[in-house]
Parts: C-alpha cells; structure tokens; sequence
C-alpha cells in the first residue's frame, strides 16, 4: 500500500525474478486491489494505522462469529455477543491474525456473507478474491447460490477488477509471475503446518 500510495505500482524485483519464500516482509502475495483499498492508510502515521487495521480486523471477526452463530440458529441476545466476542479474542488462529495483521478476519467475515446468499454473498465472495487469491474457490457457490448472488458476484468482481486494473496495470501484469514464484519457492518455516 505504501508503494501503490507512492505510485509505484509494480512488485518488488524479488518478487518477479525468480522463486522466493512465501513469507518475508515487502513482498507480494495478494492480489492488487488488497494495496489499493489500503492506500489511504497511508495518509496517518503507521501507528494509527495499525490500530485501525486491529480494530476493523477485530470488528470483522466479530461480525463472522455473530452472522455465522445466527445462521446457526442462536438468538440475538448479549449472550451471543459476548461469546461472538470471546471467540474473536482468546482463540489461537484469532489471536494471530489479530497479532500479526493477517486477512483472516476479513476473509472469515466475506466467508460467512456466501453462507447468507443473495447479494450479500455475491459481494462476500468477490470481495474474498479480491483480497486473497484462496477465497476464489467461494466464487462457484456464489455463482450457483441464486440470480441475485450470480449477478453480484459477476458485476463485483468485474467493476472492482476492471479500476483496479485502470489504476495499476502493471500489478496486475506482474501478479501471475508474483503467484507462480511463490508457488516455486520453500514452505519450509516452523510455523508452517501446512503440507
């Protein structure tokens, strides 16, 4: 975001040059539009701006809890709030993501939106692969789920894909070989668990 902010839109050279590690700090691994919609965080101070990014990040996974425990037929009350709450905190993989500034939260909540179907879950799941390549494997259910939700989904990812591609080219161009560089470097990292 900080690079897009600065107009320099293109992936840093280790990211295009060859294989590389799948963590590391400046390097790319989502898709574009992630450093787009974060860009004017960097109008404050990287202070304020990760304490925003903690309290949205935090909101978010609430969110997820409480739509998800509705879905699954728990009553709004204060209850339900504060176990929704208790989950977003003192959970492990919460915890993490809310410590280390992951997307998890905000992928959880898009997650949770194709669960509700209609409109709500064609935005769910374009916003889902607009931030992170993964969450493209919800774009088949919202396709299918109904016309509101396949209308959605298409019009969402097609605007919002199409501005970010207007705004930033050369990201985009880039992302392919950033995607199939990181799939050829070393996965190797203790935190790793992943096959």
């Amino acid at each position: 975001a900080e690079r897009v902010g600065q107009g320099d839109a293109r992936s840093p050279a280790a990211c295009r040059d060859g294989p590389r590690p799948a963590q590391g700090v400046d390097q790319d691994r989502y898709p574009p539009p992630g450093a787009q919609f974060l860009t004017p965080g960097t109008a404050v101070s990287r202070a304020t701006a990760e304490l925003l990014r903690l309290l949205f990040q935090a909101a978010a996974v609430w969110a997820a809890h409480s739509i998800g425990t509705g879905i699954g037929g728990a009553r709004a009350n204060l209850e339900r709030a504060l176990w929704c709450a208790v989950a977003a905190v003192f959970f492990l993989p919460v915890f993490d993501t809310l410590w280390k500034g992951n997307v998890s939260g905000f992928l959880a909540l898009t997650s949770v939106a194709v669960a509700l179907g209609g409109v709500a879950a064609g935005l769910g799941a374009a916003a889902g692969a607009l931030v992170k390549a993964v969450p493209g494997t919800l774009l088949p259910a919202a396709l299918v789920a109904d016309r509101r939700s396949c209308w959605t989904t298409v019009l969402t990812l097609g605007i919002a894909a199409a501005v970010s591609f207007v705004l930033a080219p050369t990201a985009w161009l880039d992302y392919p070989t950033v995607v199939l560089n990181m799939l050829a470097g070393s996965a190797d990292y203790a935190n790793n668990l992943s096959p």
